[in-house]
């Protein structure tokens, strides 16, 4: 698989998609953002551009023979993060040992299709990841930064670099997972877990890691 051809693929069904919301620029380049604008969200379908660079990427793995795509009901774990109306599909890689991918088109506050849940592995993911996070103007990236961080969790799951391991459910649990630059963590202070790349390398490799670990093969 072509992972630089299919994100090329991407971006032409991107600039082609039927009314397309524009691109923003980071409001808050160089200062923090004003304590009220965490109250406001003046323009919550702007976040639609979410929606339409998901869905490009929905049709290129689907177009590409990597994916089936499958209709479901918004998943529980969706409904949890996010009080609304879903859209779900789930893309089941047509390779034996890939991560499946659940993308769900979400309706926020009075819009259409202007937020987007995805949840990697199959029935309780052990990635749920929301765009936009939050929403209010305070918060707001920028839909540069937003696409990107989208286009690279899809890319690390397809590409078969995408690993997970955790030692347990909730906030206060310990979490290590790839990026496309590396990895990141979450509450390691209270555990020893090794370094993180080193306890990806080990899920990569097979082995069970913490109370949950997961890694798939790229999809083609």
């Amino acid at each position: 698989m072509d992972l630089t051809a299919l994100r090329a693929d991407v971006d032409r069904r991107f600039a082609l998609r039927p009314n397309p919301v524009h691109g923003w620029e980071d409001p808050h380049p160089s200062a923090p953002a004003r304590e009220e604008e965490y109250a406001l969200n003046t323009e919550p379908q702007r976040y639609a551009i979410a929606a339409q660079r998901a869905q490009a990427w929905v049709e290129a793995l689907e177009e590409a023979g990597l994916a089936q795509l499958r209709a479901s009901r918004t998943p529980a774990w969706a409904a949890d993060m996010f009080e609304g109306k879903g859209r779900a599909a789930l893309l089941a890689p047509t390779r034996l040992g890939a991560l499946p991918l659940t993308v769900v088109l979400l309706d926020w506050a009075g819009g259409e299709a202007n937020a987007v849940a995805l949840g990697v592995g199959g029935g309780e993911p052990a990635e749920a990841l929301l765009l936009p996070d939050c929403g209010c103007d305070g918060c707001d990236p920028g839909s540069e930064r937003l696409l990107e961080e989208l286009d690279d969790v899809i890319a690390d799951v397809v590409g078969g670099t995408f690993a997970h391991a955790n030692g347990g459910a909730g906030e206060s649990a310990w979490v290590v997972q790839s990026t496309l630059d590396g990895a990141w963590g979450r509450n390691l202070f209270t555990r020893t877990v090794g370094d993180m790349e080193g306890v990806l390398a080990r899920v990569r490799a097979g082995e069970n890691v913490g109370e949950r670990s997961l890694h798939g093969r790229a999809w083609g």
